[in-house]
């Protein structure tokens, strides 16, 4: 079999970061796999701890080999074919020892290398391999150099993209963050970073998404603050992102009501009410009227609007029948209709909580909410 050439290594000008060229066919991978290179590999890089250049070009080619879990939709069968041969390695292990390397501050490039290994561990971060992140200590690595890392815009993305990763994969590996107060960090993410780096806001908020995921952490999440950075990202970022709206709403619903199959206890549903206040005072009634005037709205999302409409009792709502004829909603399937044909003839339980007004006024493009009295705005 003849090796293509597909790599080549290559300096950031303006980061000075090493990466390989992320070229690397389903020949070449297939063929490395074959030959047994990823475990000579493993072990080469497992030998050499504590050395600043094999630390970051092995953690860089660990994770430009798999290509980022960001791109696995495009290129999914080359991945799969890097995964199940990454695998056969102590690879998790080998890289959270590598990664010890970001706590030698001493070092110029300790923070470029912890963030390599923020990146490793987002490859890395399948449903196969969640025993071994477990074991390996990758939650409790990756937590500790956030915490001292955090303030460097680079190493925070890739950190919250890591934690997005193992958030998503397991409850045991969110219990784990989760002991590691890893909503506080999340929170301190996006007060240094969301002005500056906006990449990092949407990985934030789908963190906190799957975060909500387990019951347990409802209250947590309340108290670390992330109810207010979910309405900011909201009111400022998501609306103009695909599927940032849907992201967040979905994070809002899971952190303000139970499932349809959850049975919550006292202690859980005064939870979930302390966060609707939360919510409430972080202004989530301004952040829906914006919501439903985004130009970028799924149908998940104007479902999970009219449930979030519905918890925080709001009666009813007044919308410009002209305005939202204008409004496009993507399907599931990438059909698009307008806002207006969903609300009125898609979805029929909605018009029970939205009144369409046929008209135009004045002010065509405001929202006018009465909300229940027993709510304090």
């Amino acid at each position: 079999m003849v090796l293509p050439t597909a790599t080549k290594r290559s300096i950031d000008a303006g980061t000075g970061v090493a990466s390989l060229d992320r070229t690397l066919t389903g020949r070449v991978i297939e063929y490395l796999g074959a030959i047994g290179f990823y475990r000579a590999f493993i072990g080469c890089i497992s030998l050499h701890v504590g050395d600043a250049i094999i630390s970051e070009l092995g953690l860089a080619a660990i994770a430009s080999l798999g290509g980022g879990r960001g791109i696995t939709h495009n290129n999914n069968s080359n991945y799969s074919r890097y995964l199940l041969s990454i695998m056969e390695t102590n690879c998790c292990e080998v890289i959270t020892q590598v990664g010890s390397f970001g706590f030698n501050m001493r070092h110029r490039r300790c923070c470029i290398i912890a963030t390599h290994f923020c990146a490793a561990v987002e490859v890395l971060c399948e449903a196969v391999n969640v025993s071994k992140l477990l074991d390996s200590g990758c939650s409790q690595m990756l937590l500790a150099l956030m915490k001292l890392h955090l303030s460097d815009a680079c190493f925070s993305t890739a950190a919250v993209k890591a934690v997005c990763g193992l958030s998503s994969l397991s409850s045991l590996l969110r219990i784990e963050l989760m002991r590691f107060q890893v909503c506080d960090v999340l929170v301190e993410a996006y007060t240094k970073h969301s002005m500056t780096c906006k990449t990092i806001i949407l990985d934030i908020c789908e963190a906190t998404l799957h975060l909500s995921v387990d019951v347990c952490n409802i209250e947590r999440i309340g108290l670390a603050g992330l109810c207010k950075v979910l309405v900011h990202a909201l009111q400022t970022h998501l609306l103009w992102i695909e599927q940032g709206a849907e992201i967040a709403t979905s994070a809002v619903l899971h952190l303000v009501v139970a499932s349809s199959n959850e049975t919550a206890d006292t202690t859980t549903t005064d939870a979930y009410n302390e966060n609707q206040y939360r919510f409430v005072d972080a202004g989530i009634m301004e952040a829906l009227q914006m919501t439903l005037h985004s130009e970028l709205l799924s149908f998940r999302t104007l479902d999970n609007l009219t449930e979030l409409l519905r918890v925080f009792a709001v009666e009813d709502i007044e919308l410009s029948s002209d305005s939202l004829t204008q409004r496009i909603v993507r399907q599931d399937n990438q059909q698009y209709c307008s806002v207006y044909d969903y609300l009125t003839l898609k979805k029929e339980p909605v018009r029970a909580a939205i009144h369409i007004v046929p008209f135009t006024t004045t002010e065509g493009n405001e929202l006018l909410l009465s909300s229940h009295p027993s709510v304090e705005l």
